[in-house]
């Protein structure tokens, strides 16, 4: 019986011993992505393996401009998957995301909404719907708007979306209305003026 518990004895701790090194590694594999070398990153020779928990970083932590730069790195596999990390973040905060790109160069900014719209161009009535529901903030400035803009044009273009939008939190489109009908108002009452006149 002594030896039966001895040998018990031995197991349990033998396995304690095993169980306590594999935490140890994998607290030791865990990777800091909000401290990695992002600057020096590249897709070249990256695991699928090493990939899923990358992945899940950007997707959940990441600021936008890492998102954009991480995706100019991209092609192939690792673009498409980009592309619906992208789309998802633009689904959560569309005006967030307008206006960090709105902050980009324009070859980012092309780049990047040309992959949110393709991404988004897989889910169609629902890209449609989030595009016409879209609303900018009277402040989110021409920038922000041409982007917009641009990815209406290309949803419509490229992939025969029909979108409604872009509007804004103002009413351009009334205000325009009407500066138009008060000069013809104005050039009415002038040519009556002078009808009067003579």
């Amino acid at each position: 019986m002594k030896k039966i518990r001895g040998l018990v004895s031995i197991f349990l701790a033998a396995v304690m011993l095993l169980c306590g090194a594999t935490v140890v590694c994998a607290t030791e594999n865990e990777v800091d992505w909000a401290n990695y070398d992002w600057e020096n990153f590249s897709f070249v020779g990256l695991e699928h393996e090493e990939w899923i928990p990358m992945r899940e970083w950007l997707r959940a932590e990441a600021d936008l401009d890492l998102l954009f730069n991480i995706r100019m790195k991209s092609d192939g596999y690792f673009s498409e998957d980009m592309s619906g990390l992208l789309y998802e973040r633009f689904k959560k905060d569309p005006v967030g995301v307008i206006a960090a790109l709105s902050l980009e160069e324009e070859t980012v900014q092309t780049h990047i909404l040309r992959s949110i719209v393709y991404a988004g161009a897989y889910y169609p009535t629902e890209f449609t719907q989030l595009m016409n529901d879209l609303t900018l903030p009277e402040d989110a400035g021409p920038e922000a708007m041409n982007i917009l803009v641009q990815m209406v044009k290309r949803a419509e273009e490229t992939w025969g979306l029909d979108i409604t939008n872009p509007h804004t939190g103002d009413p351009i489109g009334l205000a325009a209305l009407l500066m138009a009908f008060s000069g013809l108002g104005t050039a009415l009452l002038w040519k009556k003026r002078r009808m009067m006149a003579v």
